[in-house]
C-alpha cells in the first residue's frame, strides 16, 4: 500500500542556550510503497533559512480531505518568543500552495500633531488609563525624557499647546477616564492656565515636574521614574539639543525602565551627574555620534557605550538593532512583531509614539518624510520576516503616502521570499 508523509527535516538543532532556536527544519515529502516499512524522500516543499531564524514545523493532515485540493497544513516557526508561527502553508497532490500573512500597515494620524497623539493614545490605551503624561507639542526640550515615566505609569504621552489644550486632547483625556495628569516642564512651555485646563472629566489632580532647565527637568523625571519603577541600573544619555537621537532612545529606554538624561555639548550638567550618582547608574548608553555627544563626555559617564550612525536615520536603525539583539550594556529589550515608523524631521509624532512602541516592545524607526530613508529600508528588509503589524505615525504631511507604501513594499517583499 502506498503512503505519503510530510516531515520536518533533521539536522537543524539550535544552541541549547536558546529554547526558541531552530524548532523545526526543511519541510519534506516522503513516500512509502510497502505500507511504511521503508521510505524514500520525494521532494523538499520548503527550504529552511536558519541564518534568518526561519524553520518549518507542525505538519498536519487537513481533516475531511476527499482526494482533491490541498491536504497538508504546516507553519513557519520564526523563533520569536513574541510571535512564533508567522505563516501558514498548504500542500496537495496538485502542487504546493502558500497562504502568507503579510504584516498590517496602519497609519495613526489626525489633522494635526495633537490629533495624531490622540490617535496613538487610542491605539495603545483602548481601555483607558489612570494617569496621563502631558508635554509641549511646540518645543521638545522638556518632553525628551518623558516616555520612560509614561510607560512606568502605564500612561499615554499627550501633547498640548503652551497656552491651550487642543479639543482632541480634552476629548482623549475624558475617554481615558484618567484621574491624574502629570505635566512635564515649567510654565514657560505649558502655562499654569493650560495645566489647570487639563482637569477634564474624571481628572482630580494635575501636577508638574519641572526644573531650572531641560537638564534639571530630565533629572527630576528620572528621580520619579526610580520611585515608580525602582532603581534602573542603567541610563540613556543624549544631547539636550539633538532631539532626533533622544527619540531613537526613548522607546527603548521606556521598555527597559531606564531614564533618558541629557548632556550639554562637552559638559555633563550638575543635574545629570547628580542623577547618575543618586540613581546608582552603572551603565550608560550614549545615543548619537561625537558631533552631538563628544568623546570626552563618555569618559565622564559610568560604563558608557555609544550607539551612533552616519545620520539620525542610521542612529535610529542601529539603536533598534542593538535593542533587538542585546549587547554589552543592554539586555535584549525589543522584539519585532510590532514596529513603528515616524518622521525624523519633526518630533511630535515620534514622541507620542514612543510610549506605544514601548508597550508593544517594538522598535521605533525614523525616516525622511518624502522618501523612505535607506537605513530604515534596510532594517525592514532584514527584519520583516517577523513583523505582524507596522504603525506609521503622523499624517501624510509628515510621512508621505509614498513612504508608507515603501514600508509596506519592504515588508511584503521580504515576507514573500
Amino acid at each position: 500500500m502506498d503512503a505519503d508523509a510530510i516531515v520536518v527535516g533533521a539536522g537543524l538543532a539550535g544552541p541549547s542556550s536558546d529554547p526558541y532556536s531552530y524548532r523545526g527544519g526543511d519541510l519534506e515529502r516522503w513516500r512509502s510503497v510497502d505500507d511504511g516499512t521503508t521510505w524514500t524522500k520525494v521532494s523538499t516543499l520548503k527550504k529552511a533559512d536558519p541564518s534568518n531564524g526561519i524553520v518549518y514545523n507542525d505538519p498536519q493532515t487537513v481533516a475531511g480531505y476527499a482526494g482533491t485540493g490541498p491536504r497538508v497544513l504546516f507553519g513557519e516557526w520564526d523563533n520569536d518568543a513574541g510571535n512564533f508561527v508567522h505563516k501558514v502553508f498548504l500542500w496537495g497532490p496538485d502542487g504546493f500552495r502558500g497562504k502568507e500573512f503579510f504584516p498590517t500597515v496602519k497609519r495613526l494620524a489626525g489633522a494635526d500633531r495633537y490629533e495624531a497623539a490622540s490617535a496613538i493614545s487610542r491605539e495603545g490605551f483602548e481601555n483607558g488609563a489612570d494617569t496621563v503624561v502631558v508635554a509641549s507639542g511646540e518645543v521638545h526640550a522638556d518632553a525628551l525624557a518623558g516616555a520612560p515615566l509614561a510607560q512606568a505609569y502605564h500612561a499615554p504621552l499627550l501633547l498640548v499647546r503652551k497656552g491651550a489644550v487642543p479639543p482632541s486632547i480634552r476629548t482623549e483625556i475624558a475617554r481615558l477616564k484618567a484621574r491624574q495628569v502629570i505635566v512635564l516642564g515649567g510654565a514657560g512651555t505649558v502655562t499654569t492656565a493650560t495645566a489647570q485646563a487639563l482637569k477634564v472629566g474624571s481628572v482630580t489632580a494635575v501636577r508638574r515636574i519641572a526644573g531650572a532647565d531641560r537638564y534639571a527637568v530630565a533629572s527630576a523625571i528620572a528621580s520619579e521614574l526610580a520611585q515608580v519603577a525602582g532603581p534602573p541600573g542603567g541610563a540613556f544619555v543624549v544631547s539636550g539639543t539633538a532631539w532626533a537621537d533622544a527619540l531613537s532612545a526613548a522607546s527603548v529606554a521606556a521598555a527597559r525602565g531606564w531614564p533618558v538624561l541629557l548632556v550639554k555639548g562637552s559638559q555633563v550638567p550638575a543635574a545629570t551627574s547628580g542623577a547618575l550618582a543618586s540613581l546608582g547608574v552603572t551603565r550608560t548608553i550614549v545615543v548619537g555620534g561625537p558631533a552631538t555627544v563628544p568623546n570626552s563626555v563618555l569618559a565622564l559617564l559610568p560604563g558608557a557605550v555609544r550607539i551612533s550612525g552616519a545620520d539620525r536615520y542610521a542612529v535610529s536603525a542601529t539603536m533598534a538593532e542593538y535593542a533587538l539583539d542585546g549587547g554589552p550594556a543592554l539586555p535584549q529589550t525589543l522584539r519585532t512583531d510590532r514596529i513603528l515608523v515616524a518622521s525624523g524631521q519633526v518630533f511630535p509624532d515620534a514622541l507620542a509614539g514612543s510610549v506605544l512602541a514601548a508597550r508593544s516592545r517594538g522598535p521605533l524607526l525614523l525616516t525622511k518624510g518624502s522618501s523612505l530613508s535607506a537605513p530604515t529600508s534596510s532594517f525592514l528588509r532584514r527584519r520583516a520576516y517577523r513583523v505582524l503589524e507596522c504603525y506609521v505615525l503622523g499624517g501624510t504631511g509628515t510621512v508621505a503616502p509614498v513612504v508608507a507604501g515603501a514600508v509596506a513594499d519592504a515588508l511584503r517583499e521580504r515576507q514573500a521570499k
